[in-house]
Formats: structure tokens, sequence, C-alpha cells
């Protein structure tokens, strides 16, 4: 049997101001502030939703999109991708309990520890996929480009999260400091043990120096923005050609001040808070991470009005963070 094509679609006018939208945004945003999570039940399955945007997508029945293979503007029913999400959320359950999920002996023992740093290391720091550190990137990330490769990707770390959050609540006193980077021991360091967790941490490459941020690996920033190179506005062109979106990054982000700024390839209307929702992520996603602080809006916020054509601070600025608190 022939497997069904996972067509990309690009969430379009899901980023604009729309009352219902706002208004069911709110609620799950509310919902997870309060509890930590949304709670989806579905005949015999649980699963918890740790973004409210993608809480949103899952649960929209009209949801307003692009095909990225035929260009043209359509709807979703996002309970389809629901199935996904939760097949895909019990693996990730699994493999926690397969892979990580060891005995009272060695939560009591020797090598605890060793056991909460790595489990750490795992949530917070290593690049288990694509560009996204940690498993708990769930939280502050969704799919503005909906497949349901992308949203298995979701459902499979937010089960390892779940299952993470209930060690951290059954043994409190163990996972004291499972938030907090005051680890100095690393991995390969610790003692062996067989049951202990192996973990992997990546190295980047930083022999070029990211002017916007130096301790921010170059490819971050690359593969963030190449959604711009990827993806059809409605004038059927890509947003940035490939020539022009090396500029930007070298102008931005390797101090090359002598590349012009660059022109999106933009419809008249409605693509304008698409464009500033790819940067108010970039933002939401690094800025505690390499800025330490959420007060670095400005810098972010440059990264656009300073490189592209057409974009005022002043306006960019109130768009970025709207009192709904739902994300461009």
């Amino acid at each position: 049997m022939k497997q069904k094509k996972d067509t990309r679609f690009l969430l379009t006018s899901f980023f604009e101001e729309q009352e219902q939208t706002k208004h069911t945004y709110k609620s799950f945003q509310n919902q997870i502030e309060n509890n930590g999570c949304f709670i989806v039940k579905v005949d015999t399955d649980t699963v918890k939703i740790y973004n409210a945007e993608l809480a949103v997508i899952i649960t929209s029945q009209d949801l307003p999109a692009q095909n990225m293979d035929t260009q043209k503007e359509t709807t979703l029913n996002g309970w389809e991708y629901l199935n996904t999400y939760i097949e895909a959320y019990k693996e990730g359950e699994q493999h926690f309990e397969t892979e990580f999920k060891v005995s009272p002996n060695t939560l009591y023992g020797a090598n605890a520890e060793q056991y909460v740093r790595d489990i750490h290391l795992n949530f917070f720091h290593v690049q288990h996929t694509g560009i996204n550190k940690g498993w708990g990137y769930v939280k502050k990330k969704y799919p503005i480009i909906l497949t349901h490769k992308a949203v298995k990707e979701f459902g499979y770390y937010s089960g390892i999260v779940n299952k993470v959050e209930e060690q951290v609540k059954k043994y409190p006193r163990l996972f004291a400091t499972f938030d907090k980077c005051e680890h100095n021991l690393q991995p390969q360091q610790a003692e062996t043990n067989p049951e202990q967790v192996k973990t992997i941490v990546k190295e980047t490459n930083t022999e070029i120096i990211n002017t916007f941020c130096k301790s921010m690996p170059l490819n971050i920033p690359k593969e963030h923005f190449k959604v711009f190179i990827d993806t059809n506005s409605k004038n059927k062109k890509t947003f940035l050609t490939t020539e022009q979106y090396n500029s930007f990054i070298e102008r931005a982000f390797c101090g090359n001040t002598d590349m012009p700024k660059q022109k999106f390839n933009q419809a008249p209307k409605g693509e304008k808070l698409l464009i500033q929702s790819v940067f108010y992520e970039f933002y939401n996603t690094n800025c505690f991470e390499y800025f330490h602080t959420m007060q670095c809006q400005e810098n972010f916020i440059k990264l656009l009005t300073d490189n592209f054509e057409g974009w005022d601070f002043k306006n960019v600025q109130e768009n970025f963070t709207p009192k709904t608190k739902k994300r461009l």
C-alpha cells in the first residue's frame, strides 16, 4: 500500500488577530501557566501539550494554511494530526521507561547525582534533533510548517518530558536543582554504571564567531531562518532567494555591514505578521539561553529592522509581544 504523502502546510493567518483564535489561545495559555500543560483525552489515551500555539493548531477544525506544493490557500482540520501526536507521545514515554528509568538503588545510591545531571543535560542542552536543544524545547516552540512528521517529533519529546516531570515530582529532593545549570562535572568524568544513562553531547562549530551573540553557534540562526528560502509567499516565490538569505546571515550574524539590506518577497497584505513571527520565535527560543534574560527584545527586533527594508522599529516593537501574549 502506497504511503500517503505528508504534505507541508504553511500556517498563515493563524498568526493574525482573530477574536476566536485569541480567545482559544488565551484559554490554553492560562491552563499551561497554571497547570504546566494542556491535557487532551481521547478514548483511553491521555496526553499533555506544553505549548499553547501547538494546542491551538491540533484542536482547530478550520486552521488557515497554505499548501506548499500547490501554493493554494486552504483550511485544515487540526484534529487529523492528533492521532499522530498521541502515538508518538506514547513512543516517547516508552523510550524514557526503557532507556532512562533506573532502579531505586541508583536513585538513592552513589550515582544519584550523576543520574540527575544526565537527565538535566538531555532535558536542557543536548541537541537531539535539528537545531532544537533538549527535550524541553517542546515547551517553547511549535511547527510553523505543519506536517505529520513535525507533529510526531513534538509528540515524541512531549512524552519524554512527561516522564521526566513525573520523576521530578516523585523525587523532589533528588531533583531539587534539576532546572539549574550548576553542574560542573562533565558526563565523561562520571563513574560507569550499567544502569546509568548515556549522554551524547554534540559539539558545535565555533570557528566562525556569531557577532550577534558570540556564545551562539552560527548554525542556530542559519537553520532557523532557512524557512524563508524554503517557503513561498503568496506571490508564488520564496520569501528570500538563497543569495538574499546568505547576505542577511553575513550582515546580521557575521558582522559584514557592507552587505546591503534585503527585501522580502511578500504579498501586500497578510504576510507581515507571518514574517515577524519567525523573528519572534527566534527571540522566544534563544533569548534566555544566550542572553540569560527576556529583557533583550530590542536586539532581536533589530535583526529584522536593521537588515531588511520597509520595517520600522517602533511598529515592530508594538506588535512583537501582543497583549494577549500570542506569538506572531
